[in-house]
């Protein structure tokens, strides 16, 4: 067992002299970060459409669903207590889309309309939108990435095509679509008051056949962009004026990175033995010899 022990540090020994590997190769570049802890400077957010808008909110979980107006007579809300936002992902500061008044998108003129029941909420307007748009960062190269966490909360009834969630990058020329956050297809169980949430499906996947009937969760997207990207931004358009009785969009933690995706072994370089790296090779080969006959000897002897 000793000389197969000594086999093995000789042939590792080996290994490290022939092969190297950069493990610091294989990590990312930051380009652009951003968790709103300073005054989030240089973004910029759309006027407010009846009141709703992104918002810089510093302890977001200090805004609850107004209720009983809200929570419960028009939506049903799994939270247990009182339903409020989140808190921030990290530090006290996030950007929310909605309006501190309500703890929603359902806008200021509300109350100006009739409310159905577990409706799920109509505004007073026929459309409630705005964008959220990033400071300037350089140029991304190939493999970039946009990275941040997400906490939202919208309708369940058909979620794929209303409260739409979408993220956009722009290369100096013009805006391109590059994620959603909405679920690829509406859920079987939808129903006005219900909501659909973050952490229910993941980026691109369709809804859950079933009702999870939990509170949203913070997820983590990781979104590749297009080369040549120099602002990002977030679009959340309610599209109609139905079941706008949610909480909205959270987003924090704001990353642009360039991930080295070259690859491990892109990463390997093989050094063709010098001298010294010769001496090494002859000296294992050697030491290995010796102990396998060694050990070939002692069975030997231990036979007779």
């Amino acid at each position: 067992m000793c000389r197969q022990l000594i086999i093995l540090a000789i042939l590792c020994l080996l290994l490290y002299s022939l092969i190297h590997v950069t493990l610091a190769e294989c990590g990312s570049q930051v380009i652009f970060f951003d968790d709103f802890e300073s005054g989030a400077e240089g973004w910029s957010a759309d006027p407010l459409v009846d009141g709703v808008g992104w918002q810089l909110i510093n302890n977001p979980q200090s805004i609850s669903v107004l209720s009983p107006d809200i929570d419960p007579e028009l939506v049903t809300i799994p939270d247990s207590g009182a339903a409020s936002l989140s808190e921030a992902h990290s530090g006290s500061h996030v950007y929310w889309f909605g309006h501190v008044n309500t703890g929603t998108y359902i806008g200021d003129s509300w109350t100006q309309v009739y409310q159905q029941p577990k409706g799920g909420g109509t505004s007073g307007v026929l459309r409630i939108f705005g964008n959220l748009t990033s400071p300037g960062f350089q140029p991304t190269p190939k493999g970039a990435r946009l990275v941040f966490w997400s906490w939202w909360e919208i309708e369940s009834a058909l979620p794929n095509i209303f409260d739409l969630m979408v993220i956009e990058a722009f290369d100096g020329t013009s805006w391109k679509e590059i994620a959603r956050l909405n679920p690829e297809t509406p859920p079987p169980w939808g129903e006005p008051d219900l909501h659909y949430a973050s952490g229910y499906s993941g980026l691109g996947e369709p809804a859950v056949e079933e009702d999870p009937f939990k509170p949203p969760q913070w997820v983590k997207y990781s979104i590749p962009l297009p080369e040549g990207t120099i602002r990002v931004r977030f679009r959340f358009d309610s599209v109609d004026d139905t079941y706008n009785g949610f909480r909205g969009w959270i987003i924090d933690d704001v990353l642009i990175e360039k991930v080295n995706v070259g690859g491990l072994l892109s990463n390997i370089r093989v050094n063709y033995p010098r001298r010294s790296n010769t001496i090494i090779l002859l000296i294992a080969l050697v030491a290995g010899a010796m102990a396998t006959i060694g050990h070939v000897i002692e069975r030997k002897w231990r036979s007779w």
